[in-house]
């Protein structure tokens, strides 16, 4: 299709959406969606260059199959499933990063059953070789890696829901992790996610407590400390974290999704010990997980959540006073869950992946502002 047509279609959207504010409807949303299929249970994405080329890739742990698929990106908005690595009983997380600094993007694994993470080492060309199966207590099922010791060396840190904790794997030169320095968690982390709250260039580790109804906040501190945890309260049931500066002041917030209280609790951080406010979001039935992108590149994060009985992921843009609105929804397969944004076709605007497990299938929805 040339421009003209695509600048015609842009220009009717412009208008579609002018009279549905006047008319207090909802605007028709600039997403086109296609589907990959999946072998299982996708639990997890993750979006990364895993074949060392320009484009995002997608590698998702597959939680019924025991293993991580990883598809491709070819380009022109085309993917290629290269790989099925066998992993851990039950792989419930997965997180991406040069574990051993070769220059190769690498894949963690935490196996909620086996109560282990898979360390999976990047070839370079999208496959991985297995090289090694760490214990990381009962019920692994969220990892995330980052240089809590500012020494250099990639770190490991994961939730264990049977063991009660968040537990710290500390890198070193040759790739391998230490024992796990356990800090005691709540009840029953859930999920975990690693951000600057503080705004000290210290890794800060907010953990979802799913009976306890708040986030766990360890504050790393020099010499692989972490102050004492302090909680902050987002109502019941807690389900998914994702750190993201949604206010675009320099310092890390995080966002929880709930899946009974259908809402979402944005946390502020500050740069001294504790949150400087808290936002709850309505959202649609069972939101599950949420990404945070600035979709239509007007220099304010935007948040994309799915919602699990409505079978679609619904767009929330900023108003004022740290407050949002919703815009709209798009429909996926059924039942999504997991969700990842990036820009995959390279167009400069972040498009978004979304796990539908009940469906075996991953929803791509592609963003076409830039089209």
């Amino acid at each position: 299709m040339g421009r003209g047509p695509w600048r015609l279609a842009r220009a009717i959207a412009a208008v579609l959406a002018a009279l549905s504010v006047v008319a207090g409807k909802p605007a028709p949303l600039p997403w086109t969606k296609a589907e990959l299929s999946t072998t299982n249970y996708a639990s997890a994405i993750v979006l990364a260059n895993l074949d060392a080329d320009s484009l995002l890739d997608i590698a998702i742990t597959d939680y019924g199959a025991n293993k991580v698929s990883v598809f491709l990106d070819l380009g022109r908005r085309g993917f290629a499933r290269v790989a099925d690595v066998e992993v851990g009983f039950a792989p419930q997380d997965l997180a991406a990063g040069d574990i051993n600094r070769d220059g190769i993007a690498d894949l963690v694994v935490a196996n909620e059953g086996a109560g282990s993470l898979s360390l999976l080492i990047g070839r370079g060309d999208g496959t991985f070789r297995s090289q090694a199966e760490v214990p990381a207590g009962g019920g692994a099922n969220s990892v995330a890696i980052a240089d809590f010791d500012r020494d250099g060396f990639p770190d490991l840190a994961v939730a264990s829901l049977i063991g009660r904790s968040v537990s710290v794997l500390y890198g070193s030169p040759h790739g391998l992790f230490s024992v796990p320095v356990v800090l005691p968690a709540a009840i029953a982390p859930i999920n975990l996610a690693v951000g600057d709250f503080d705004r000290d260039s210290i890794p800060d580790i907010a953990e979802a407590d799913h009976l306890y109804d708040g986030v766990g906040i360890y504050s790393g501190r020099p010499g692989r400390r972490f102050a004492e945890r302090f909680d902050v309260p987002v109502g019941q049931r807690p389900c998914g974290v994702t750190v993201a500066d949604v206010d675009v002041d320099g310092i890390d917030d995080f966002i929880v999704t709930h899946l009974r209280s259908d809402q979402l609790w944005i946390v502020y951080g500050r740069s001294h010990k504790g949150y400087r406010s808290r936002r709850s979001v309505a959202t649609g039935h069972r939101p599950y997980d949420v990404a945070c992108a600035d979709f239509d590149r007007d220099g304010r994060p935007d948040l994309a959540v799915t919602l699990e009985e409505e079978a679609a992921v619904a767009f929330y843009e900023p108003v004022h006073d740290r407050r949002f609105r919703r815009r709209g929804i798009v429909p996926t397969g059924g039942a999504p869950r997991a969700i990842a944004a990036g820009d995959l076709d390279g167009d400069g605007f972040a498009d978004l992946v979304v796990a539908c497990p009940t469906a075996r299938t991953l929803s791509i929805l592609w963003n076409v502002r830039g089209h």
